[in-house]
């Protein structure tokens, strides 16, 4: 009998931000020993440090999720028209073969009648 063992721990996004925090405060700390020598605070250095590389995070992430959004709208937009003028197509192909079909109909029961009747052809 096979066991399979499920991990609680969701795959997102969560190891990319820690990555992040975690690249922004080793900044932070490599920024804070040059700027202490010029008699910053290390905290004041490593939160403007973090601060700053989130702010860089966020804005990225905000235009790669404009790009995205916009992309996914265009994207509707072309399967919307696709899927209407499909439609329209069908339609009309549908329309045409129901005249057509009413045509041979009618036709046929004129021709019908017609020999019923013991009229000539046409």
């Amino acid at each position: 009998m096979q066991v399979r063992m499920r991990f609680s721990r969701s795959r997102g996004p969560a190891p990319v931000t820690r990555f992040l925090i975690g690249l922004a405060l080793a900044l932070g700390v490599t920024t804070s020993l040059s700027a202490a020598e010029q008699g910053s605070t290390t905290a004041e250095d490593v939160g403007h440090g973090v601060g700053s590389t989130m702010h860089d995070i966020g804005t990225g992430a905000r235009d790669a999720g404009k790009e995205v959004g916009h992309a996914a709208g265009n994207a509707g937009k072309a399967v919307g028209h696709t899927a209407r003028d499909a439609a329209v197509v069908t339609w009309d192909a549908m329309k045409r073969t129901g005249i057509t079909i009413g045509h041979t109909v009618r036709d046929g029961s004129k021709a019908f009648v017609r020999g019923l009747k013991g009229e000539p052809e046409r």
